[in-house]
């Protein structure tokens, strides 16, 4: 009987949290670096499609989904990998396009609502290398979602932007 009625808590506990919403931010994986490469060269590299699965590894397809230009609106389809969970395909819509700031940043409607920013500034005596930052938020609002999945998913972003930093300073061309 003790076990029926605290099962029937931990379900009521598990439903409310299901539906108490709270801030995303947190839960973001962010890193940045100093790239050997003018912004505005890396920016160009960064949003070819073709060149994602290079130097973004959780990636294994990226491509556009639709013939429109770079611009709010453009959906790219991409299919990612997760530990113990396998691959699974998401659309991603272009939210942001400034090649004059070199910004990107797209966002799903998928499970887990992912955003990704990307930034490439100027750095540096005449600017020739760049301070990128790359940021994955996982926008799903439900607390519970926030605090048992969202930071599994933040630890393998931020693995997986590591590593991504790590293949871009060997490709990027220089």
């Amino acid at each position: 009987m003790k076990r029926k009625k605290l099962l029937t808590y931990l379900l009521i506990l598990v439903g409310a949290l299901c539906y108490v919403e709270i801030d995303t931010s947190q839960f973001a994986a962010e890193k940045s670096a100093i790239i050997n490469v003018n912004s505005d060269e890396l920016f160009q590299f960064l949003i070819l499609p073709d060149t994602v699965e290079r130097w973004f590894r959780m990636v294994t397809h990226f491509r556009s989904a639709d013939m429109k230009p770079m611009v709010p609106g453009k959906l790219f389809q991409v299919i990612y990998s997760l530990p113990m969970l396998g691959k699974h395909m998401m659309l991603l819509r272009l939210v942001k396009f400034d090649p004059e700031y070199s910004q990107v940043v797209l966002e799903s409607d998928c499970f887990f609502k992912t955003r990704v920013e990307i930034t490439a500034v100027p750095y540096g005596p005449n600017e020739c290398s760049s301070n990128l930052t790359m940021k994955l938020t996982f926008r799903q609002k439900s607390a519970f979602f926030q605090w048992t999945i969202a930071p599994v998913l933040q630890y393998h972003a931020l693995n997986q932007l590591n590593q991504s930093f790590h293949l871009l300073n060997k490709m990027v061309p220089a």
